[in-house]
């Protein structure tokens, strides 16, 4: 899935982007070249930062999401510079996989966003166009 070339003149470290796997396999095309003595391997990843003005007094829960959804592009990156350097740092101390979706109130949608809603306006809509309609009708017989 990606190629990069390893040269022991250099320091061998490579940026790959996202996976989202269990496992996976390494194949080192060594070619007739004297086989490798690999002393370590390390895997790492790039911290991920949220900022929040968050209260100390309350608890929150951060929820994760379907990996398939693409990340969303802020613009927070043109106001890095307003943003402190001293944030204070919280760490994420029990971590749960749940498939399961809480309802909350953000799941709840309010009776203009129901489609039942949708379909009365549009009936409303239509019997005004229907009434204005006929009687434009009626006036030029």
């Amino acid at each position: 899935m990606y190629d990069f070339e390893i040269n022991s003149t250099t320091k061998n470290s490579f940026d790959l982007p996202a996976i989202y796997e269990k496992t996976f396999v390494i194949e080192i095309d060594n070619e007739d070249n004297q086989p490798l003595d690999i002393e370590n391997l390390t895997l790492g990843q790039l911290p991920a930062y949220l900022v929040a003005d968050l209260k100390t007094t309350e608890k929150y829960l951060l929820k994760t999401g379907n990996k398939t959804v693409k990340s969303p592009n802020y613009d927070i990156a043109y106001f890095q510079d307003n943003i402190s350097k001293k944030l204070p740092g919280v760490t994420i101390e029990l971590l749960n996989v749940s498939d399961t979706v809480a309802k909350t109130s953000e799941n709840i949608l309010n009776f203009w966003q129901q489609s039942w809603f949708m379909w009365l306006c549009i009936g409303v809509a239509a019997a005004g166009i229907l009434y204005f309609s006929s009687g434009l009708l009626k006036d030029m017989k």
